[in-house]
């Protein structure tokens, strides 16, 4: 019992401390830091979001770097990830990816989910600040908004393919 009290302590030592370096009022300077660290460091805060579905992990990008602040990346995969959480009404398959690109200058990550896609007629507002299909008080239409803008400013892209009744996926 005690061994497993330990685990648990150390689990949540690690949650806590993952939750602090999330929420700091104070940005970080830009420095390299490893997209597979970031997506580790983000998982155990979506625990309870990802609880009812089944998560399919694909690191590739191990010892790559990106030149970024860490905290606004790891928002970045935070609110990604919700909302392919969200997105799905029942149980499904979110899975995250990242990789290296040919170009070998490139590292990209992946996320898709099985939820039922951005319908066509509101595909172009989606990047829109407070633009929202959730009901109120259960988002604000800033995730979003705030990703593209954060990826943009580390001079990358955020993108997504969609299609209705099949999900979503959106690529960094």
């Amino acid at each position: 019992d005690l061994e497993e009290i330990e685990k648990a302590t150390l689990r949540s030592q690690k949650i806590i401390r993952n939750l602090i370096e999330f929420v700091k009022e104070e940005r970080g300077e830009w420095t390299l830091v490893s997209l597979d660290e970031i997506v580790d460091r983000t998982l155990p805060m979506m625990k309870t979001a990802l609880r009812r579905h089944n998560l399919h992990l694909d690191l590739q990008a191990e010892g790559v770097q990106v030149f970024a602040e860490a905290q606004l990346l790891q928002q970045v995969v935070f609110n990604l990830l919700n909302n392919a959480s969200q997105a799905m009404k029942g149980a499904g398959t979110v899975s995250l990816q990242t990789r290296v690109l040919p170009d070998k200058k490139t590292v990209e990550l992946s996320l898709r989910d099985e939820g039922e896609g951005i319908p066509e007629e509101i595909q172009s507002r989606i990047f829109e600040p407070f633009f929202t299909t959730k009901q109120e008080g259960f988002g604000t239409g800033l995730g979003l908004s705030l990703s593209k803008s954060i990826i943009e400013k580390f001079n990358g892209q955020l993108s997504f393919e969609s299609k209705t009744g099949k999900g979503t996926e959106f690529f960094v």
